[in-house]
């Protein structure tokens, strides 16, 4: 692959591991918000569903999606100094900066928290940060950094753990690269017909250093 290809990553779930987190913050704000706690076996369950429609099977009506995540968002940003990488995330994103590959991330978690997140680990290796509240908004803000720094969609991958990561970027006609360590588990993502399914952060690499 040539060393001029771009790769935006999503964040939590793909670069930072949030996952271990996440039930136990819904489950303390699910009074609050008046939907269903997850007990574990529904977490499974929850994998296995488009990201648009997990929000629905916990009882969580549209209207109150942007609250839900708000409240969440704050809680997240308040323990990020508990949440480490993905294991061998930091190692294959410091060869890629190495080959000279340029990074990029997008995501709908605060900027503030992602900063502060690469800063503790390590991680400022990226040549940008964009936060996009709207989590089924990505697509837009993939399409407008393209034009911005005017890249060609061909050389354009994105890497994300869940169903609505892989909507948005071929929505943005851009390649895909789902993960199966996130949200979302391998037989959703095969659904959704990715570029590729990597089970390891290593597997990147692979892909990556592949002749077109």
């Amino acid at each position: 692959m040539e060393k001029n290809s771009v790769i935006f990553f999503d964040f939590d779930g793909t670069i930072a591991d949030t996952m271990s987190h996440l039930t136990g913050i819904m489950n303390r704000i699910s009074g609050e918000f008046g939907f269903k706690k997850i007990k574990k076996e529904d977490l499974e369950k929850l994998k296995g569903e488009r990201t648009k429609d997990v929000f629905g099977k916990i009882g969580i009506p549209i209207i109150r999606i942007p609250l839900v995540l708000k409240k969440t968002r704050q809680i997240l940003t308040g323990i990020i100094s508990k949440i480490k990488p993905i294991q061998g995330m930091p190692e294959v994103l410091n060869l890629l900066k190495e080959e000279g590959y340029k990074l990029g991330i997008i995501t709908s978690a605060p900027k503030e928290s992602v900063d502060k997140f690469l800063e503790k680990n390590g991680l400022n290796l990226f040549d940008f940060i964009y936060s996009e509240g709207n989590i089924f908004g990505k697509d837009k803000v993939m399409t407008n950094i393209m034009k911005e720094k005017n890249l060609n969609p061909k050389q354009v991958f994105y890497v994300g753990d869940e169903t609505r990561d892989i909507e948005a970027a071929k929505r943005a006609g851009i390649k895909t690269i789902a993960v199966t360590w996130g949200f979302n588990n391998e037989k959703i993502l095969l659904k959704e017909s990715p570029d590729h399914l990597i089970k390891k952060p290593a597997d990147l690499l692979e892909i990556l250093r592949k002749k077109p």
